[in-house]
């Protein structure tokens, strides 16, 4: 399948803004390069997660898979840098943690592993540091959206891009979404292509692997599945042992809300499943308005049964009472990662393989 993104005549203009961008992080790639900027590397072994576009790529999905594969024969932690959150510096998330105080996708994927530690600081290599000094039992840190904090010299990079606009036929900011130049893709270790369908052909695949596999690295494809639909609420059951939650079975139509930076294949994941009758689409990382707020609980109060994603559910969990119609009519998708063919196998090995060769 051909993909040619048409830069409308009035994203010309902005070709001056966008080669001045170009420039400055060639420039800033170059000192990084030369040792000009000082990259550390720490002693802990890293696994960083990253893109070369803004926008949702699946990180949080992919770094929550590495925490569970890890977890086997290791002792993982995760470190982001908690975007949004009203605090600085070093914190370690808790289950009860609130999202303005760590950021919703490590709050996310605290909870989808709770007896890992998850833990965000801005400053990366400060970060490690504090994992290392407190909990000596850590042995590999998974970074999340790390691939362009260069102050970090990562030991394994994974570079996301998505299948609907891989970064290669993508144009650098501001005409585009690509926040830094295609040289960099060389930096990565492997190159993960996400949200593709699980009939991609192996003809596409082997085109994919030649555009964006520059430098020989391994290109992987991966899916987004889901892996179940739950009650915002916990499930409570009365006296009589009857459930107070509503049967998902028995839900016909749904409205649907997100927060994140690409919907459109959440909404399709829905619709696949039950009548949409509805969808709202919040910024990425944002909550309702109030005015969004006041509406999706008019709609809970009158009947209607919604549906949000597991991200915009963390954020609702620091704001949203628990004797709200909303809270009580809220249903969450959670979603988890898969790979095409033996790609995961071959995630595997090169992660091992790096981990091995630092023993």
């Amino acid at each position: 399948m051909a993909r040619h993104f048409h830069i409308s005549w009035y994203r010309y203009l902005l070709s001056p803004l966008a080669w001045l961008y170009g420039s400055v992080v060639v420039l800033r790639g170059w000192l990084y390069d030369k040792g000009i900027l000082r990259s550390t590397l720490v002693d802990l072994p890293t696994i960083g997660v990253g893109n070369l576009s803004v926008g949702g790529t699946g990180k949080s999905p992919m770094a929550i898979y590495l925490l569970q594969f890890l977890r086997t024969a290791k002792h993982p932690a995760l470190l982001s840098r908690g975007y949004r959150r009203k605090t600085v510096g070093y914190r370690e998330v808790e289950l009860d943690s609130l999202p303005s105080e760590v950021g919703d996708e490590p709050l996310m994927a605290k909870r989808a592993c709770p007896s890992e530690l998850v833990a965000v600081c801005e400053r990366r290599v400060d970060g490690c540091q504090k994992i290392a000094a407190l909990h000596p039992e850590v042995d590999v840190v998974v970074l999340d959206d790390a691939y362009q904090h260069r102050a970090l010299r990562l030991g394994f990079s994974l570079l996301l891009t998505t299948y609907v606009r891989p970064h290669c036929h993508d144009a650098l900011l501001p005409v585009g979404r690509r926040r830094d130049t295609l040289l960099q893709a060389k930096r990565a270790n492997a190159v993960v292509v996400t949200g593709c369908p699980a009939t991609l052909s192996e003809a596409e695949r082997t085109v994919l692997s030649g555009e964006l596999g520059q430098s020989g690295q391994p290109v992987l494809f991966t899916t987004l599945q889901v892996s179940g639909i739950e009650p915002f609420l916990p499930v409570k059951l009365g006296e009589d042992g009857d459930s107070s939650a509503q049967d998902w079975a028995e839900v016909q139509g749904v409205f649907a809300f997100a927060g994140i930076a690409n919907p459109a294949p959440f909404f399709a994941q829905v619709e696949e499943r039950k009548r949409l009758l509805g969808t709202l689409v919040m910024g990425d990382h944002r909550l309702p308005t109030a005015r969004q707020m006041a509406y999706l609980e008019r709609m809970a109060r009158e009947g209607r049964t919604l549906i949000t994603t597991e991200k915009d559910a963390a954020r609702l969990s620091g704001c949203l009472p628990s004797g709200s119609w909303l809270a009580k009519r809220l249903w969450v998708m959670r979603v988890e990662l898969g790979f095409l063919g033996a790609d995961g196998e071959c995630l595997k090995s090169l992660i091992n393989g790096y981990l091995e060769s630092v023993r």
